[in-house]
């Protein structure tokens, strides 16, 4: 009934994830397109620095989540759920579930150390 080119408009190719917001830290270099944002910097920081994404609210269910990445993979990603940090998340799938509508979003979150650049689109998936 309907649907997206590619997956057939099924509910488990949406990408949920939110685009990214204009809070945290202005980095050195900072460009987005939709989902993904190309960041880097070349010297080291005073202390953690962080962008996130704009919350979305998802209703009750299961979904999968994880951060595509290519460049420098030593950067960390938060899970926020419900206002507060979940889990971390990574190339990997990570799944959660929901049991009330709840807004998440994910924070990318990086060490004073870093120094690099990357290119990254987290995804969250509905369903399994």
């Amino acid at each position: 009934m309907g649907g997206g080119g590619g997956g057939g408009g099924v509910a488990a190719d949406l990408n949920l994830c939110g685009a990214w917001d204009n809070w945290g830290t202005k980095f050195p270099t900072w460009e987005v397109s939709g989902h993904t944002a190309h960041v880097a910097r070349p010297d080291t920081a005073t202390g953690w620095q962080a962008r996130k994404m704009s919350a979305v609210t998802l209703p009750a269910g299961t979904y999968s989540v994880r951060v595509d990445i290519t460049g420098d993979a030593g950067l960390a990603f938060e899970v926020h759920v419900g206002g507060r940090v979940a889990f971390y998340a990574g190339s990997d799938w990570r799944r959660f579930t929901l049991d009330q509508p709840t807004e998440v979003y994910v924070q990318l979150a990086v060490r004073p150390t870093w120094t690099g650049e990357a290119t990254l689109t987290p995804v969250i998936l509905e369903g399994d």
